[in-house]
């Protein structure tokens, strides 16, 4: 039997570019609906340890590649989609900041009154890692706010927080904040957010349509529109 919906199970870290443009095009141009169901990374990764399975998954790729290496997922559907680092964000019209070198980076951690991050997002657990080999670790933590989940910046639009650590990409799905940019380059990481059928799927020529069209000219224009990097970067005018 044709699938007639798209189980996906996706990271925050594509979450704008899919929900604003990708997703709504695919259903448009196809008419097949989509069930998506958006999680940081360890939330996706401990749903599918625990038995779930969905269609299709987009995730950091180190998971996905593993995934396929245990038979879960399908090797030979894994596809990369873009990618992005780790960057920070504060109120809107708030005094500049710059992040340019470690010094500034560290200083800006020091004197900062409050930053939010993801104890369940990829960046988050970076981020993490990251103050502890820069010796920050507990003046930075005394200060944070640590969610379990979710777009770290919506905590800077509630006057929660003064500023917020995240993807790149997630920051920018926030509208009225301002993203002072990624960390410094020799303090960062790039994170490649890859998609892929479960194995259950590998044969159904709906997901390999599916799959196509998350990795067609259209989606990779909507990805850099996103504040994310595509391999290769796009191709022409055309829209699909």
């Amino acid at each position: 039997m044709a699938i007639s919906k798209i189980r996906l199970m996706s990271t925050l870290g594509v979450l704008a570019p899919l929900r604003e443009r990708i997703l709504p095009e695919y259903e448009r141009s196809r008419g097949i609906s989509l069930d998506v169901m958006f999680n940081p990374t360890n939330v996706l990764a401990d749903r599918v340890d625990a038995g779930e399975r969905f269609d299709v998954i987009i995730a950091i790729s180190d998971m996905v590649r593993g995934l396929a290496n245990k038979g879960i997922l399908s090797v030979r559907s894994i596809c990369d989609l873009a990618s992005t680092t780790v960057g920070l964000a504060k109120a809107a019209g708030s005094p500049g900041v710059t992040i340019n070198s470690e010094q500034e980076f560290i200083s800006c951690m020091l004197s900062a009154r409050s930053i939010v991050f993801s104890q369940t997002g990829a960046s988050g657990v970076f981020f993490r890692t990251l103050i502890e080999r820069l010796g920050i670790a507990e003046q930075v933590l005394a200060k944070a706010k640590i969610i379990p989940q979710g777009l770290t910046a919506e905590h800077i639009l509630t006057g929660e927080v003064e500023f917020a650590v995240q993807q790149m990409s997630e920051l920018l799905a926030v509208s009225g904040v301002d993203v002072i940019g990624p960390f410094p380059a020799e303090l960062n990481h790039t994170t490649i957010f890859t998609a892929s059928a479960f194995a259950e799927q590998e044969d159904s020529e709906v997901v390999a349509d599916f799959l196509e069209f998350i990795t067609s000219n259209f989606a990779r224009k909507s990805y850099l529109a996103g504040g994310l990097d595509v391999p290769g970067g796009v191709v022409g005018a055309g829209a699909v």
